[in-house]
């Protein structure tokens, strides 16, 4: 309310000098002028991420840069620090001469204001700020723009990820090649049992045949096997025992052939057969 009966009375007004020179805007890093510039475009492509993931996906295309493009960004920043600094150093070396000015001028003209008691109006002294100052004011104003800006992005009506159930793409394709692993895994293994499945089989068919041949085999000769009564007994036995007589009596037989044989021999040579076959001298003289 008071600014509006001040009209071309204002301190600024009144003292050109005290203009201040507009200070430029400091110049960008590198990083800076690539995330400006690809901000938005990154932003649209992953609309369902929050703003940290966003960041971090600026992050890291800025690394991935190659390294001509990541050149122009540098070599246009240290043109406008150069630019920036010039500009600096003109205002820095015109401040102290514009503040003497307005002392002196302030002195010509009796000092500070004064209020005028037959004025139908009171107009109340303000408090000029200094644009470029951090006062609590605006910096409680930069915190509401910066709620104001975090409540649009909650709720804008975009669903976001849970954090909790998040999961990297690089951790994503990890799991695809582990799964692909195990799938080839597990499909060489199903391969593997049912090869040995089918050599099971095969031997448990040819013990089967096997078997079935067997029994086959001792049911026929079962049913071959001869059959003995007691006649049948009896008559084996009166032919074993014909048998062994008759063995007998050719041993008898050859026995006394063989005796024959030995009295013939002795008859005919005495001495020799003494030497060969009669007792020995020792046995002779302890008969004796």
């Amino acid at each position: 309310m008071s600014n509006m009966f001040r009209g071309n009375q204002s301190t600024p007004n009144r003292y050109p000098e005290m203009q201040r020179f507009k200070i430029p805007e400091t110049p960008l890093s590198p990083y800076m002028r690539f995330s400006a510039k690809n901000w938005q475009r990154i932003r649209m492509e992953f609309h369902d991420r929050p703003l940290w993931e966003v960041s971090k996906l600026v992050a890291e295309r800025w690394r991935q840069l190659p390294e001509q493009e990541r050149k122009d960004y540098h070599t246009a920043y240290e043109q406008e620090r150069a630019e920036y600094e010039k500009v600096l150093r003109a205002i820095n070396h015109n401040t102290a001469i514009n503040q003497q000015a307005v002392i002196q001028k302030r002195q010509r003209h009796g000092g500070s204001r004064r209020a005028d008691p037959t004025a139908g109006v009171v107009i109340q002294p303000v408090i000029d700020e200094d644009p470029y100052e951090y006062t609590p004011k605006k910096v409680s104003a930069m915190r509401f723009e910066r709620n104001q800006r975090l409540l649009l992005e909650l709720f804008n009506g975009v669903p976001m990820p849970d954090v909790r159930n998040f999961v990297a793409p690089g951790r994503i394709e990890a799991l695809r090649k582990q799964s692909d692993t195990l799938e080839t895994h597990q499909k060489r293994i199903t391969d593997e049992m049912h090869r040995v499945e089918e050599s099971y089989n095969k031997r448990k068919k040819a013990l089967q045949d096997s078997t079935e041949r067997f029994q086959a085999e001792l049911k026929r000769t079962y049913s071959m096997r001869p059959t003995v009564d007691e006649q049948a007994y009896a008559k084996m036995v009166e032919e074993s025992e014909k048998k062994l007589l008759a063995q007998w009596k050719a041993y008898q037989e050859r026995q006394a052939a063989l005796k024959q044989a030995q009295e013939a021999e002795r008859n005919e040579t005495p001495i020799l057969y003494s030497l060969t076959v009669g007792p020995s001298p020792q046995t002779s003289t302890s008969n004796a």
